[in-house]
């Protein structure tokens, strides 16, 4: 019977916190369903998110509203109040894409897949980058945010200097608030190299700037743009560098959503010398691709032999690991006080804490008990290394 229903979801502590990964981007799955069963008995929904990173909403479709506050803090919720209650309007963007899945994500191909090594093989296909260059649908796109009023873009204009060295431009645009309520809209400019001989993203994002406007209200929004503003990193030439060619200047709402383009002709950088040729796009970079531009896959480094460096989580299973593990369990109990076995986040925390820390970190950790000899002689005996351990031993 209710006219409006909110609905508060997010991530509870145990499925985000510090210390360690998230492995998917689900949510609980019960709140997943709680937010199905109850839009499907009432069509005017607001689910308020709080979370600290995108997840997945597989009932997107049959809501009314979505209100991401993230992790809001301690004044959270008077803010929440206000904007529910339409005593002020939603005015942020996302600093950040919502894909519709993990796995639309190319850094995930990579991630975790070796126990010590990740490869960094997609290049600039990082964030919002990768999604609007391979045309790739999301959730929601990095810069989208409604708000309880409408803003039209209008009148593009750019002047200023377009010589190499001191490129200066003035972008102009005219944003008036044509809803029904005073609101603020983040004007957000990006960059196209048309003419590119390199690899690079469709569009990146140069400048922005937030403006505040009452109902009806029109004001000229300036943002400036620089040398740095159109070049790429040159790997041969060691530098920064434009190109000679056309750039579109797009600005919007998001970084899909384009209000008003045009386009600049520049002359180039001249101490260019080194010539480029046109890259074939990538999503991952394989080998071949990794090695043109002088970047060598070392090998990765093995679990053993054990080392400095070495994690508790390495040798948790080894017969003398196993006994230094609960050692460094028992001393931590000492300095914080036992771990409440009730709580699922602190114990997941604290073990992931502790797996994590590397050997040399125990020694500091032992104040002096762990010596540098008897430090190396319990690499020897977790190397099995017995004739070592016995000439150290005794001095030898």
């Amino acid at each position: 019977n209710a006219d409006q229903v909110i609905i508060m979801v997010g991530l509870p502590p145990l499925f985000e916190a510090e210390g360690f990964d998230r492995t998917h981007l689900r949510q609980p799955a019960q709140l997943d369903a709680l937010v199905a069963a109850v839009a499907a008995v009432h069509p005017n929904c607001l689910v308020v998110l709080s979370n600290g990173a995108p997840i997945e909403m597989p009932w997107i479709d049959d809501v009314a509203a979505v209100l991401e506050i993230y992790l809001a803090g301690q004044a959270g919720a008077g803010a929440l109040c206000d904007l529910v209650f339409g005593d002020t309007s939603p005015s942020g963007k996302l600093a950040e894409t919502f894909p519709r899945a993990l796995n639309d994500c190319p850094a995930q191909e990579n991630f975790a897949t070796h126990p010590r090594q990740i490869i960094y093989r997609e290049g600039l296909n990082v964030g919002y980058r990768h999604f609007v260059t391979h045309d790739k649908p999301v959730l929601f796109p990095f810069g989208h945010g409604l708000s309880y009023t409408t803003f039209d873009y209008s009148n593009l204009r750019v002047s200023g200097d377009t010589t190499v060295h001191a490129l200066d431009l003035e972008v102009r645009v005219d944003i008036t608030n044509s809803g029904p309520c005073a609101g603020a809209e983040i004007v957000q400019l990006y960059v196209r190299d048309v003419d590119a001989s390199v690899y690079r993203p469709d569009r990146e994002l140069k400048a922005f700037k937030k403006i505040h406007l009452a109902p009806g209200e029109t004001t000229s929004c300036t943002l400036v743009l620089d040398r740095r503003s159109f070049a790429f990193f040159d790997i041969n030439a060691d530098d920064w560098v434009v190109e000679p060619g056309a750039f579109e200047i797009l600005v919007g709402a998001s970084c899909t959503d384009i209000r008003q383009s045009t386009r600049v002709e520049l002359p180039g950088d001249l101490r260019r010398n080194t010539p480029q040729t046109a890259e074939t796009p990538y999503v991952i970079m394989n080998d071949s691709q990794l090695a043109a531009r002088g970047l060598h896959i070392t090998v990765a480094e093995t679990v053993k032999p054990y080392h400095a460096n070495t994690t508790l989580g390495d040798i948790q299973h080894h017969w003398l690991g196993k006994r230094i593990v609960a050692m460094v369990f028992k001393a931590i109990e000492g300095t914080l006080g036992p771990t409440k076995t009730d709580s699922p986040v602190m114990v997941k925390m604290r073990n992931e804490m502790v797996l994590s820390m590397r050997l040399s970190t125990v020694r500091i950790m032992s104040g002096g008990a762990l010596s540098e000899k008897r430090f190396r002689l319990m690499l020897h005996l977790l190397n099995g290394r017995w004739g070592y351990f016995f000439l150290q031993l005794f001095g030898r």
